[in-house]
C-alpha cells in the first residue's frame, strides 16, 4: 500500500474534503486525482462512499459561499482580480462572460470541470445578485456532478488505479520530478507566449493620458469603441457621449460605415 492510500485510509474523507476546500478556496492543489483514488478505496470497501460525497459537498460549498459573498459585495472587481492572477486573464474574463451570457446560473452546473472558469463563476454569480437558495442548489448540484465523476472513475477503474499507484510508489521521487518537470515547460511556454503577445500590443497602443487629450480635442479623426462586457459595463456605466459601444461580435457591423483614414481606439475590461 503506497503512502497515498495509507493516508486517505487513515484521515478518511477529512484529506479528501481537506483539499476540496483549498481548491475552491483558489490553491492550486486539483483534487480530481484525489477523487480518483478515494474511488478506488470506496470500490475496496475502505472508504464509506456516501460520507465522502456529503464531506466533498460542505467543503465546496463553505469555500463558494465565501466566494459569493465577497462577489455580491465587491462585484466585478473580483472578477478582475482573479483573471489578474490568470496566466490568461483577457481570455479568463471572456470566458467567463460568455458562459454566464449563455447559461446563467446554471454556468454552476459544469464550471468546476474548467479550473479557470471554476475559479470565477462563483464570485460572478454573486456580483450578478443572484438569489442565494437557487446559487446553492445549482452549486451543490455541480460539485455532486464533479466529485461523483471522479470517484466513479475511481470506482470503474480501481483495479487500474492500484497499478498505477504501484508504479509511482515505485519510481518515487524519480516519477514527482518527471510531472515537475512537465509542469514548469508548461508554465513557462505559456508565460513566454503570453509576454510576446503583450509586446505586440503594447506598439499599437494609446495611453489614457493621450486619449484623453485627443477627446478633448474634439479629434474627428479619431473613433473610440466601448468593448466591454455588458457585466463590466454594468459595473462602471462611465463613458464620453461619443464612445460607440459594441460586443465583440458586433464589431464587423459597428464599424463598417466608418471612413478607413479613421483611427479607432478600442478599450476592454
Amino acid at each position: 500500500m503506497n503512502g497515498l492510500t495509507q493516508q486517505l485510509v487513515r484521515y478518511g474523507v477529512l484529506l479528501v474534503a481537506g483539499n476540496v476546500f483549498l481548491e475552491q478556496i483558489g490553491f492550486p492543489i486539483p483534487a480530481m486525482p484525489l477523487f480518483v483514488v478515494a474511488g478506488a478505496l470506496v470500490a475496496e470497501g475502505r472508504l464509506d462512499g456516501p460520507g465522502l460525497l456529503l464531506a466533498v459537498l460542505g467543503a465546496a460549498l463553505l469555500a463558494d459561499t465565501l466566494w459569493f459573498l465577497l462577489g455580491r459585495k465587491y462585484g466585478w472587481h473580483v472578477l478582475r482580480f482573479l483573471c489578474g492572477l490568470s496566466l490568461s486573464a483577457d481570455t479568463c474574463v471572456r470566458k467567463t462572460s460568455s458562459a454566464y451570457d449563455r447559461f446563467g446560473l446554471r454556468t454552476l452546473l459544469f464550471a468546476k470541470f474548467f479550473p479557470g472558469l471554476s475559479a470565477v463563476s462563483v464570485p460572478v454569480a454573486g456580483a450578478l445578485k443572484a438569489p442565494f437558495l437557487r446559487f446553492l442548489a445549482y452549486d451543490a448540484a455541480g460539485t455532486l456532478a464533479w466529485a461523483g465523476t471522479g470517484i466513479g472513475l475511481g470506482i470503474v477503474f480501481h483495479e487500474q488505479v492500484d497499478v498505477l499507484l504501484d508504479l509511482l510508489r515505485r519510481f518515487g521521487a524519480g516519477a514527482l520530478g518527471i510531472l515537475a518537470a512537465a509542469l514548469a515547460a508548461y508554465l513557462s511556454f505559456r508565460l513566454w507566449r503570453r509576454q510576446r503577445t503583450l509586446v505586440s500590443l503594447r506598439m499599437a497602443r494609446l495611453t489614457p493620458q493621450t486619449l484623453a487629450e485627443r477627446l478633448l480635442a474634439a479629434d474627428d479623426s479619431l473613433v473610440v469603441v466601448d468593448v466591454r462586457h455588458r457585466l463590466s459595463r454594468r459595473d462602471d456605466p462611465r463613458k464620453d457621449p461619443g464612445v460607440l459601444v459594441a460586443d465583440l461580435g458586433e464589431l464587423d457591423a459597428k464599424l463598417r460605415d466608418i471612413p478607413v483614414g479613421k483611427d479607432v481606439a478600442l478599450y476592454c475590461t
